[in-house]
């Protein structure tokens, strides 16, 4: 999330480097196809069925990448975006595409050079997704594309824009929701399609409703949707510099009420069966509203970065420190679902796919990662309480900080080995294309947000 300067100073040391199979373990987020449940994780992504298998996130990364992709499936096939070109694993592709569970990746057809952000299924026709970009080069056009194939082929839609961003898009039944905003303070926009994603209905934002003591709030505050319930009610993160405001609408974004408002990041959120909203504050606490207006924090839940409904029930994303060693929960009440031992063997692929290639001999590293925890489940399986208590000695993210020494740059390896970009927000960005210092996903989201701790002089 917000680790500007805990990436940047990891970069800046010589001979350091953070492959993903290699770093530290924790879940990012999690989401459902119609066959299997998958958990993404700085190490890899996990397919849960009868068994918990891995692959890697090389497949579709340089080898030495820092940032973790973004997954969303349509239908039974998956797919990835590498927001920064720089790490993706050929250039000029940072959207890849699987048709057999995760064991090759392609390349689609038609947005080579673009700058994925994030894509969505629409969920009334899983054949239909809609990508969003967000280079952030000065002059760059962004804007919402469109498949009708799975994400085989690409078109762009009518809504584009040069020096705009676009960084997240959320499915609701019958409407998809995106927003945009440009670091040079023009006004921020809400665009809403309802039908899918050929047409969209585009609104300013106005974000003078959005409360602050003692600073404004300009049009240069990234905004990004977080989560929809239908054509006509959403909800919209403002994230300018200290902290993030949640904003509510039910008149499909014509109007807007701020809702909640924390001195973190909100990453994520999920709607569950009986219609409660889930808010993941990026390893901090997770909220619910029974009402999408009034929000109260669960203090049971363990600190999460990431939220998904799986069999009705949610489930949550998070460092296994968190959870008696669980790397998901599932609640209320919370019970640790996944255990970093579950995982059992890598995916079983074909010869000759990506997995086989790149990911099957990166294999042992993860084993010997997840069987080195052991976890502190009691007899009832469920969550201890332990992140709680330390909440007091953490920097938001269950990561205790002895700012020198070994800790500290254990903490700098961590950091960087789940780290997802963050987007732009009141600065103009340099002439080249870069690593954007900003993040999602929102879909979001990294495990962990530490304050950075001082570099050893000499």
């Amino acid at each position: 999330m917000r680790r500007r300067l805990v990436v940047g100073a990891l970069v800046a040391l010589p001979g350091l480097a953070a492959a993903h199979a290699g770093g530290a373990l924790a879940a990012v987020d999690v989401f459902a196809t119609d066959t299997a449940a998958w958990v993404e994780t700085s190490l890899g992504l996990l397919q849960q069925r009868d068994t918990v298998r891995w692959t890697c996130h090389e497949a579709v990364t340089t080898p030495e990448a820092i940032l973790t992709p973004s997954y969303a499936p349509a239908g039974e096939v998956l797919m990835v975006t590498v927001p920064d070109p720089s790490q993706a694993r050929d250039p000029g592709e940072t959207l890849y595409r699987s048709t057999d569970g995760g064991c090759s990746w392609t390349v689609p057809v038609g947005l080579t050079g673009e700058v994925v952000a994030r894509v969505v299924a629409d969920p009334s026709d899983p054949a239909v997704v809609v990508a969003v970009t967000a280079d952030p080069a000065p002059g760059a056009t962004n804007g919402i594309w469109r498949s009708a194939d799975t994400g085989a082929t690409w078109m762009p839609t009518a809504v584009s824009e040069s020096d705009r961003l676009w960084v997240e898009v959320q499915a609701a039944p019958g409407a998809l929701w995106t927003a945009s905003f440009t670091v040079a303070g023009e006004v921020a926009q809400v665009h809403v399609s309802t039908d899918g994603g050929e047409d969209w209905t585009t609104r300013p934002l106005d974000l003078s409703v959005v409360p602050r003591e003692g600073s404004t709030v300009d049009d240069t505050a990234a905004v990004r949707v977080l989560a929809a319930r239908s054509a006509t009610e959403a909800w919209v993160v403002v994230d300018p510099f200290l902290g993030d405001t949640l904003l509510h609408t039910t008149d499909g974004g014509q109007t807007w009420a701020p809702v909640l408002s924390v001195g973190g990041e909100l990453v994520d959120a999920a709607l569950d069966e009986a219609g409660v909203l889930w808010v993941v504050e990026g390893n901090r606490f997770v909220y619910r509203s029974d009402d999408g207006i009034t929000f109260a924090r669960d203090d049971d839940a363990p600190f999460a970065s990431g939220a998904g409904v799986l069999g009705g029930m949610v489930r949550l994303a998070h460092f296994p420190e968190q959870a008696s060693g669980a790397l998901t929960s599932l609640g209320p009440p919370w019970q640790s679902a996944l255990l970093p031992s579950d995982v059992a063997a890598p995916l079983e692929c074909a010869e000759g796919t990506d997995h086989a290639r790149i990911c099957a001999p990166l294999w042992p590293a993860v084993q010997a990662t997840v069987a080195g925890f052991v976890p502190a489940v009691g007899d009832s399986g469920t969550v201890d309480g332990s992140a709680r208590e330390r909440a007091g000695k953490s920097e938001g993210c269950g990561c205790e900080s002895s700012g020198s020494g070994a800790s500290a740059w254990w903490l700098l390896l961590a950091s960087a080995a789940c780290a997802r970009p963050r987007w732009p927000s009141r600065r103009r960005t340099t002439g080249r294309r870069e690593s954007v210092p900003r993040s999602r996903r929102g879909r979001h989201r990294g495990p962990c947000r530490p304050t950075p701790p001082a570099l050893p002089r000499g």
